[in-house]
């Protein structure tokens, strides 16, 4: 959430017309907002100091002789204010629509369906068993994990978020095309990519990707 948030900025300021008096923030600063402001739309908030301090660490860490961020301080104080202000921008900017429209659930139901064709597949596994359609009870009795837990599955997720993470891609691609796009990405990392894409993504997203925004967007990534 926090990258889709950075680069909403990113396209603001971009976008911007060039009389008007934009925020002066820096990189790191708009990173923290973003972190912070992530974890309260997402309803797991931090208290600031979570962010300032190890941020502080980071930042210092080629300096051995500076001194430790201490609570309470000056210091302290003036890098809280100023990440506060930093939020009411982000907040602004993005107009208070913090609740965003992420990839991961499309991500999963794209794999789960991309793995089924390849099941169905006279050179897949043919009739094994749909672990899938397991209660919560059979899958703890067997260890049977959730197929985003499993190996393609955590890579679909990387996959996701380095496209978040990607302005062009981030900014200017519906979630379904970036889910799309990663599962793909995810699979043929995998050896399990389609020779026929246009036909393996109407079937896997029920015609609601556009191709060619697809191949753009796998353009920027790939």
């Amino acid at each position: 959430m926090a990258f889709l948030y950075v680069n909403h900025f990113s396209k603001y300021v971009k976008l911007a017309n060039p009389t008007e008096v934009l925020p002066s923030l820096d990189t790191l600063t708009v990173a923290l907002a973003a972190l912070s402001l992530a974890s309260k739309s997402t309803e797991a908030p931090r208290r600031l100091r979570e962010f300032l301090l190890p941020a502080w660490r980071i930042i210092n860490s080629h300096k051995p002789s500076e001194e430790p961020l201490l609570i309470p301080s000056n210091l302290y104080d003036t890098l809280r204010s100023t990440l506060v202000q930093a939020e009411l921008i982000l907040l602004r900017v993005m107009k208070f629509e913090l609740r965003k429209e992420l990839p991961f659930e499309f991500a999963s139901r794209y794999l789960a369906r991309s793995m089924d064709q390849i099941n169905a597949r006279s050179d897949g596994w043919l009739e094994t068993d749909d672990y899938d359609g397991y209660s919560g009870k059979q899958k703890a009795e067997y260890n049977i994990v959730d197929l985003m837990e499993t190996s393609i599955g955590r890579i679909c997720k990387l996959k996701v978020l380095e496209a978040c993470r990607n302005y062009q891609v981030a900014s200017y691609f519906p979630t379904r095309v970036i889910a799309a796009v990663s599962v793909h990405l995810a699979l043929q990392e995998q050896g399990l990519a389609y020779t026929e894409m246009a036909r393996w993504l109407k079937s896997t997203t029920s015609s609601k990707v556009d191709i060619e925004d697809f191949r753009e967007a796998l353009g920027y990534l790939s």
